[in-house]
């Protein structure tokens, strides 16, 4: 069995207003990786804004945001992203 399989689940959710701004948070994600050196298996989840609002994945995103231990939010320029879940 790997260390992998043995390690801890550690829930991540990117939560970004654009694909450009996500790119730096996915940079911050994979140290993250790096930091905890597989005492943890971290799982992934990309949330764009408006995607995580919408009616149809506001249900599962929110699910999603609620139950991880962190949540990067990656946003450019000068305005206020609102979520509301």
């Amino acid at each position: 069995m790997s260390s992998r399989d043995t390690a801890e689940k550690f829930h991540v959710v990117i939560l970004h207003d654009r694909f450009t701004s996500a790119e730096p948070a996915k940079a911050a994600y994979l140290r993250l990786r790096r930091e905890l050196n597989g005492k943890f298996a971290p799982k992934l989840r990309v949330w764009r804004v408006e995607d995580a609002k919408s009616p149809i994945f506001a249900a599962r995103s929110a699910g999603e945001i609620k139950t991880a231990e962190m949540v990067i939010m990656a946003a450019r320029g000068s305005h206020f992203v609102r979520v509301r879940l």
